[in-house]
């Protein structure tokens, strides 16, 4: 714990706004009992600016990963179902 809190504080100290080194810390202070900090790491998170933009990047890739990845089964479908009705 004391490891990771370190890990953490180094991160912070480097990226203030470091989505995930604030969420993690955040969880950490939680385990700990220490609800003010959480919260305090909590709010600068969900503040971090770019997490929204980095977000709606991800979940774009993997709905066109999911269609992309539906549409070839349905396809493959469509062309075995085919060729079972034609044989």
């Amino acid at each position: 714990s004391a490891d990771k809190e370190k890990l953490y504080n180094d991160i912070l100290t480097k990226d203030p706004t470091n989505f995930w080194a604030n969420w993690d810390m955040a969880e950490l202070k939680k385990r700990q009992g220490k609800y003010n900090e959480y919260f305090n790491y909590i709010d600068t998170a969900t503040s971090n600016e770019n997490i929204m933009k980095d977000t709606r990047v991800t979940l774009k890739k993997e709905a066109a990963n999911r269609y992309i990845s539906q549409n070839f089964q349905l396809r493959h479908q469509a062309q075995y179902l085919d060729m079972k009705w034609v044989s």
